[in-house]
């Protein structure tokens, strides 16, 4: 019938004529009725992501032709309206209730689908929607990994690309223009992707962007992924698909089975015996410890049954491997001879026995007969003896048939002792009691857990029998043997090591690679019965090592908190993690370490010893050394950062002992030089010959390790290249008692120790009472900076602990400019100043004075409104309130300025005037034609001059208007050290150069001559490898305040401070070479001596076109006021220079600078300078373009410098001498030298090491 259909019950349409099969309108079926088509409703703002949804949707079920006008409505008389109809309002119903409610009432009335789905694109469909545009463009740059995985990123990602497409109308009149662009767009895309993966993925992220070409989105999405699951928790080496290839797939013939086989099987197959097609995401310790634990779960849950029915075709796997077929059924009878256990679930040890065919086969009571037969052969073999009478107790396993048949055999007398009375067996009982005293003293002390009891007997057996007793005139039993019985070989003796201690034992195995360890790490367990060597466990590898070839740490336990992890663990557990079946394995080599006690042949350069204890932390970061005093008992601590992560070296200086130390001992500063480690875990000291005497007869019968003597843990300690013998005993004291503080890294570390704790109150009471903040609730708009503690300890001119400091500094670098701060311009003393009054000090006798001024920057008014967050440890003061600012505060940008501009105006009121070389210095002229001199750094002061009554009266002038603390004389100040005494001032960075070491694990490093190589260039790398930016920069950081008072290091510090945007290992190594350099000569510094020089010299030098990046020339020049160097510099010039005069011009052009400026502050210091002042340069052409105005053609390109240099001759202010190459002091400063001329150049600089060895 035409028009008619009917629908299947599986949603296919079956027609009822030929005509309804041939018409070009598709069939409705069941499964189209859906009235919803699409997740994604249209709200008004995802237009295309619907559209594009519902366009794939109904383009799928057939129906795409109602929305894009390709199925026209037929006439309403045609036969074809009434399907038409129906197929129409079902699109359109598709379409309404795909939307929101309220977005589809819009729609709803309107007659076709094509109707609906057009008015659709008008409403919503905007292509010129720049807001839109804008949005999606937003979300695409913003949108970042965070927690997602790389797929869901990436995901979303996409859908928003996708719907920029939809934006792109270009019409392209050339395909390849078309082309190109896609790719630009395809890069960019890449590009975005890349920018927002999390920074685990950097790596990644630089391999993809080092590929040329540049690989498409979907390539680089597939390595990123990739890369992300190798990154995963179970992605091991073993697993690894990149490695090892995909495994293999299993084929039907891999799943058939012969038979039904089925294992009955006493012992486990190893795990690390399986397959090798079989790639497991484990590793084989993994796979064991699932294995035990599938085992014991299969045990405990295992049918007890005996019963093991078989019918049919069955095989058996049995112990070989191979398999058998049930030929029969039998009987098992169990014989009362057989020994069962039921000790399938609980894990412990039963008993030993020999495993043969696959089972455990415990022989019961013949242990004890076979044990006394071994014995009793052992005796008449090899001290050629019977045994007559054997007493025992009572014990079953000496009363049986067995062991009675075999005594009266061999016509020994049994003998026992009564019921309860082991008194009449006391020899024994003794003995028992004595061994057991012994196991439980070794045991103990080095923590070794129970399950080596037995070796730890047989160790109590051997150190037994070779102690001196009482009862054989105090000698050793072993010893009466062999007089007894002298051509006995059971008599070997080897030193004595402390059973459970750490040894490490060389690994001989031929398949050792390079990177491979070259020993491993056990615990020495004792003595092998018949063999020359030492037994030592590895409780990791489950091996026992008998051999010779040892290094023992007889200081350290192996287990310090009785296993591994340092946790407390039962003896199950401990038992489930290792397996108790040992393999041995025997060496015949000899080499171990001896402990000072054993050591006879020592360095004769000792000291008389102190014990090393070795302690066990949970933490392995690194903290800074503490260096103990001398006139107190302090431990010092050193993390040892190469190998052993989780030691701590401790060593207990005994004051009560200082008199029997060496002389050469007591003038240092008992440091202990706890170097980084490079292959022990304990840090050996000289110490003195010990009194061993070997029991052998001859020295071949001593290990290699005594033969060789000890051996040392670095070959350059630092005890070599440091010395306090030049030194009076009052700055000794002062200066360990500045190394024996250690300052807090973090508040909770301070909040721990007392001292700081007071401190940080202290801060916040001075704080408080200032009125430096308010508690207010954060207004709307305003934002918080942060705020920290910095910590630090100020000492009195004795050397004593003046106080702990605790200084609660604002973060000022979240600061905005014009917001909440707008001047910031505070004068800070600059060194080169402090450094002429140091010269000039030393040659008038000025006295030299330290101030402090206790919260200088309190001192000063806010004007601007700051808000800060509360002081990090007191949270809870605050709550939910912040701190609106008052007054000035260490950290802000104005503070510095507050604070100065106060301190300005009180100094000039007091008679005093600024300086304009430097606003910091501060002078005021007596009648008495006497001066007071004072110059300032933040709130360090540093007070001097020939005026003694003025200098008195400020002090308690400034004491009235500031807290001030008097610190004495001038001994230390920003970090500097200031030794003085008659013949000059010696100014060093001694501890800072220490602590710079140890932090950067450089202080067992071998030291170097010079700070760089001759002749050497540094420059931009292309293929190099990067290096941590960050590191490289704290160091190179330290090293330019450290080249404030080391010259030497001034050029080639300059040089690697060129590439802290990019440092390669090449410059890393350049930067290593200056520590180095420093190990060498850690106490160098400036000496300022008294002389009857008191005019100004400086020497000027260039390098030309030095530079191998880009051929500019290094300047360097230094200055001398009254014989000593106060002012240098080494800097890459600006501009490259045509020739060597014109380099060296430019660098006379910045000598003559310094000059002026020296001679304006001593004129401000009322200390004229006779003219002219030297100038000493090597270049003649340089010097004569200086004096010689007529050299236009080679002076045109310097032609101010050169008018510059010219009217400072005119007027007598300098004059230009000629100095030879090999006298030219400054050279140091452009170039790196040979070790010969290096030092020459640097004694001409006037440094000196008061803390060299002599």
């Amino acid at each position: 019938m035409v028009g008619s259909s009917s629908t299947s019950l599986d949603g296919s349409s079956s027609r009822t004529s030929s005509e309804e099969v041939s018409q070009p309108l598709p069939a409705v079926s069941l499964s189209e009725n859906s009235l919803q088509i699409t997740i994604h409703k249209l709200n008004g703002k995802n237009y295309f992501e619907w559209s594009q949804s519902v366009r794939l949707v109904i383009d799928g079920k057939g129906k795409l032709g109602y929305l894009n006008g390709e199925v026209t409505p037929p006439a309403t008389n045609d036969p074809k309206y009434r399907q038409w109809r129906s197929e129409n309002s079902m699109v359109t119903a598709w379409l309404i209730n795909s939307m929101d409610s309220i977005i589809g009432k819009t729609f709803m009335y309107l007659k076709t689908a094509r109707d609906v789905w057009e008015a659709i694109r008008e409403t919503y469909s905007d292509l010129e929607n720049q807001s839109q545009l804008y949005e999606l463009n937003t979300r695409m740059w913003k949108m970042q990994q965070g927690n997602r995985d790389v797929t869901a990123y990436y995901n979303d990602m996409m859908a928003v690309w996708q719907e920029l497409d939809l934006f792109e109308d270009e019409q392209w009149e050339n395909s390849n223009d078309s082309a190109q662009y896609k790719k630009k767009v395809e890069r960019g895309r890449v590009f975005v992707f890349l920018a927002g993966l999390n920074k685990e993925l950097d790596e990644v992220r630089g391999r993809i962007l080092g590929k040329k070409p540049l690989p498409t989105i979907r390539e680089v999405f597939s390595e990123v992924r990739r890369e992300e699951a190798r990154r995963q928790p179970w992605h091991t080496r073993e697993s690894c698909w990149k490695l090892h290839g995909k495994p293999k797939k299993k084929t039907g013939s891999d799943t058939k089975s012969g038979g039904d086989v089925r294992a009955f099987q006493a012992s486990s197959t190893d795990p690390g015996q399986q397959s090798s097609s079989e790639s497991l995401p484990f590793t084989k310790e993994q796979i064991e410890h699932l294995y035990k634990m599938f085992q014991s779960q299969s045990l405990e849950k295992s049918n007890p049954s005996c019963s093991l029915a078989q019918s049919g075709n069955q095989k058996v796997k049995i112990a070989n491997g191979s398999l058998a077929t049930v030929a029969r059924k039998g009987t098992v009878t169990i014989s009362p001879s057989l020994v069962l256990k039921n000790d399938l679930t609980s894990g412990k040890m039963i008993g030993g026995a020999k495993m043969g065919g696959g089972l455990y086969f415990n022989n019961g009571s013949t242990y004890g007969r076979q044990d006394l037969q071994t014995c009793f052969n052992s005796i008449s073999t090899q001290f050629q003896t019977q045994i007559k009478i054997f007493r025992s107790d009572n014990g079953k396993e000496f009363f049986n048939k067995v062991l009675g048949n075999s005594f009266a055999e061999k016509g020994i007398v049994h003998q026992s002792s009564c019921n309860n009375t082991p008194q009449q067996n006391g020899v024994a009982e003794r003995k028992n009691r004595h061994l057991l005293e012994v196991v439980r003293a070794i045991s103990f002390t080095t923590k070794v857990p129970k399950y080596l009891w037995g070796e730890a007997v047989l160790t109590a057996t051997y150190l037994i029998n070779r102690l001196p007793t009482r009862i054989l005139d105090f000698k050793p039993p072993i010893k009466v043997l062999s007089e007894w019985f002298p051509t006995t070989r059971l008599t070997t003796d080897i030193p004595f090591k402390i059973f459970g201690s750490v040894a490490f034992v060389h690994n001989h195995d031929t398949r050792r690679s390079k990177l491979d360890p070259k020993a491993h790490k056990c615990i020495f367990v004792g003595y092998p019965t018949n063999q020359r060597g030492y037994k030592c466990f590895d409780p990791i590898l489950k091996k026992i090592f008998v051999s010779m070839d040892v290094t023992f740490f007889e200081g350290q336990s192996y287990y310090n908190n009785f296993h591994l992890q340092g946790k407390s663990t039962s003896e199950d557990e401990f038992l489930d993690n290792f397996d108790l079946t040992f393999e041995f394995v025997q060496d015949d080599h000899v080499s171990y370490k001896q402990s000072p006690k054993e050591n006879g042949m020592g360095n004769t350069k000792s000291v008389e010893t102190n014990e090393l204890n070795v302690e066990n932390i949970e933490s392995t970061t690194e903290q800074p050394m503490v260096i103990p005093s001398q006139n107190q008992n302090t431990k010092t601590t050193e993390m040892c950062t190469k190998r052993f992560k989780g030691l701590v070296y401790s060593k207990e200086h005994l004051a009560q002992k200082r008199a029997t130390i060496p002389q050469h001992y007591q003038e240092s500063d008992q440091r202990l030089d706890h170097e980084v480690c490079d292959d022990s875990s304990e840090i050996p000291e000289n110490n003195p010959p010990g009194n061993y005497e070997s029991n052998s007869s001859s020295q071949l019968d001593l290990p290699i390790a005594l033969r060789k003597g000890i051996r040392s843990c670095t070959k350059h300690p630092l005890s070599n290249f440091i010395s306090y013998k030049n030194i009076s005993s009052s700055y000794c004291a002062f200066i360990s008692q500045v190394s024996s503080v250690v300052i807090p890294k973090s508040v909770y570390e301070a909040l721990n120790v007392p001292e700081w704790k007071e401190a940080m109150l202290e801060e916040m009471r001075a704080l408080e009472k200032n009125a430096t903040w308010e508690k207010v609730d954060l207004p709307d708009g305003k934002t918080t900076v942060g705020c920290k503690w910095v910590f630090t300890v100020k000492y009195d001119s004795d050397g004593s602990l003046e106080r702990y400091k605790a200084r609660l500094v604002a973060k000022g670098f979240t600061q905005t400019y014009g917001v909440d701060y707008s001047e910031t311009f505070s004068p800070v003393a600059k060194l080169n100043t402090v450094r002429v009054l140091l010269s000039i000090a030393a040659n008038l006798d000025w006295p030299l004075n330290q101030l402090d001024v206790k919260n200088a920057f309190l001192n000063g008014d806010l004007e601007e409104e700051v808000y800060m967050e509360p002081p990090p440890g007191f949270n809870e003061k605050f709550r939910t309130k912040v701190c609106k600012l008052k007054r000035s505060l260490y950290g802000l940008k104005q503070s510095p300025r507050a604070w100065f501009e106060r301190f300005t105006n009180f100094v000039k009121s007091q008679g005093y005037d600024q300086g304009q070389s430097d606003h910091t210095l501060f002078t005021k002229r007596s009648i008495e034609d006497k001066i007071s001199v004072l110059i300032v750094y933040v709130d360090d002061i540093i007070l001097t001059g020939d005026d003694i009554v003025e200098m008195s009266r400020l002090k308690q002038n400034l004491a009235k208007e500031f807290e001030i603390k008097d610190l004495g004389q001038l001994k230390y100040f920003l970090g500097m050290e200031v030794a003085r005494s008659k013949k000059g001032i010696v100014v060093s960075q001694r501890k800072y150069i220490l602590d710079l070491l140890k932090e950067s694990g450089m202080s067992g490093c071998k030291p170097s001559d010079t700070p760089i190589e001759a002749n050497s260039k540094l420059g931009e790398v292309k293929n190099g490898v990067p290096v941590d930016k960050g590191r490289y920069q704290r160091l190179v950081g330290r090293l330019i305040y450290l080249s404030h008072t080391r010259p030497d290091i001034a050029f080639v510090v300059s040089m690697v401070s060129q590439f802290m945007h990019s440092p390669y290992e090449e410059h890393l190594e350049a930067v290593y070479r200056i520590l180095r350099c420093l190990k060498s000569t850690p106490g160098n510094g400036l000496f300022f001596k008294k002389n009857e020089k008191r005019g100004i010299e400086v020497y000027t030098d260039a390098d030309w076109a030095g530079s191998v990046t880009d051929r500019r020339s290094t300047s360097g020049y230094c200055t001398f006021l009254c014989g000593n160097l106060v002012t240098w510099r080494s800097k890459k010039q600006n501009v490259v220079a045509r020739s060597s005069a014109e380099a060296e011009f430019k660098s006379m052009a910045q000598g003559v600078c310094e000059i002026l400026w020296l001679k304006r502050v001593l004129e401000e210091l009322k200390r004229p300078v006779s003219l002219p002042m030297k100038l000493y340069c090597d270049n003649k052409a340089a010097i004569s373009i200086a004096h010689n105005p007529v050299l236009h053609d080679r002076t045109k390109h310097v032609e101010i410098d050169r008018h510059f240099i010219t009217e400072k001759l005119k007027e007598g202010i300098i004059c230009t001498p000629f100095v030879p190459t090999t006298q030219q002091v400054a050279d140091v400063l452009t170039k790196g030298l040979l070790r010969q001329p290096f030092e020459v150049q640097v004694s001409k600089l006037g440094m000196t090491n008061i803390f060299a060895q002599t």
